[in-house]
């Protein structure tokens, strides 16, 4: 894995609370996937900038065993239109 410097980012997305028990997540963040790419949720964005696609491990309770947020979403010039049912994040800049 290579580390890299990145600015600051809002992004907007869908999103899914899950935990790594009984690999529960897998089943999870497939669906979440799916439903991304079948809901053409990235055309429902507004404010997007750019085509990627950011996965984001967020608001863990603990360790890797607890429960955390997946968020899949692109980036965006602005938070202030956010859908429903969508989460909207600000990523601090720093090395990841």
């Amino acid at each position: 894995m290579k580390k890299q410097e990145l600015a600051s980012k809002k992004v907007i997305g869908i999103w899914v609370r899950t935990t790594n028990h009984e690999e529960q997540a897998l089943t999870d963040i497939q669906a979440l996937w799916g439903r991304f790419m079948s809901e053409e949720i990235m055309s429902k964005i507004p404010n997007s900038i750019g085509s990627e696609i950011y996965s984001i491990y967020t608001e863990y309770e603990g360790d890797f065993t607890k429960p955390y947020t997946t968020v899949l979403a692109c980036e965006v010039s602005s938070l202030d239109e956010i859908p429903e049912g969508m989460k909207g994040l600000e990523i601090g800049g720093g090395d990841y």
